[in-house]
C-alpha cells in the first residue's frame, strides 16, 4: 500500500531542489506564526492542498498548493492588506499587479462577506472581497521573499484585531 502523505512538507517532496526551498519557506513561516495546518489530498489531480490558518482569532492566512508535476503556488487571504500597504508598495511591479489583479472586487453585497478590503496601489484604490485569495506563482526569490513579508504582516494584522 503506497503510503499517504500527511505533513506539508511530505507534501513538497515532488518538487524540483529549488522550488521545494523556495516553498518550505511558507511551511516553516506558518510554522513559526503557529498556524494550524490541514493537509488534503487530490488524488485525481495528484495534487496537494497545505492550509494554514491562525489560531485567534481562526483565518485562513495561506494556502500552498503542489502538484505531483513539480509545480506549486501560494494563496493568501489578506484580509487587512491596506495596514500594511507602505510594504506593498516597495514591492516589485510583478507582485504589486498580482495584488492589483486577484481577488475578487467586492461591493459587500454578499452575507458572508466580511467588508470591502479598500486599499491603494499606484494611486488607484482597489475594492476586494476579503474573504478572496490572492495567487502567487512563478516568481523570482527576491519576490518570494516580498511575498514571505506580506505574509508575515497579515498575520501581525490579524493577532492585532483582538488586541
Amino acid at each position: 500500500m503506497k503510503q499517504v502523505k500527511t505533513t506539508p512538507l511530505e507534501a513538497l517532496t515532488n518538487l524540483s531542489t529549488e522550488q521545494h526551498d523556495l516553498a518550505k519557506q511558507f511551511v516553516d513561516l506558518s510554522m513559526r506564526l503557529n498556524c494550524s495546518v490541514n493537509v488534503k489530498h487530490y488524488p485525481k489531480d495528484k495534487t496537494w492542498k497545505c492550509k494554514f490558518t491562525t489560531k485567534k482569532p481562526k483565518k485562513l492566512l495561506c494556502t500552498l498548493w503542489a502538484t505531483d508535476s513539480h509545480e506549486w503556488l501560494v494563496q493568501l487571504r489578506l484580509h487587512n492588506i491596506h495596514t500594511y500597504i507602505e510594504f506593498v508598495h516597495t514591492c516589485s511591479d510583478k507582485v504589486k499587479n498580482i495584488i492589483k489583479k486577484h481577488g475578487g472586487i467586492c461591493s459587500g453585497c454578499n452575507d458572508d462577506c466580511g467588508r470591502v478590503n479598500a486599499f491603494s496601489v499606484d494611486d488607484v484604490t482597489y475594492n476586494k472581497c476579503c474573504m478572496c485569495n490572492f495567487v502567487f506563482e512563478d516568481l523570482s526569490a527576491s519576490d518570494w521573499a516580498s511575498v514571505l513579508k506580506i505574509m508575515e504582516e497579515e498575520h501581525k494584522a490579524i493577532l492585532n484585531e483582538v488586541a
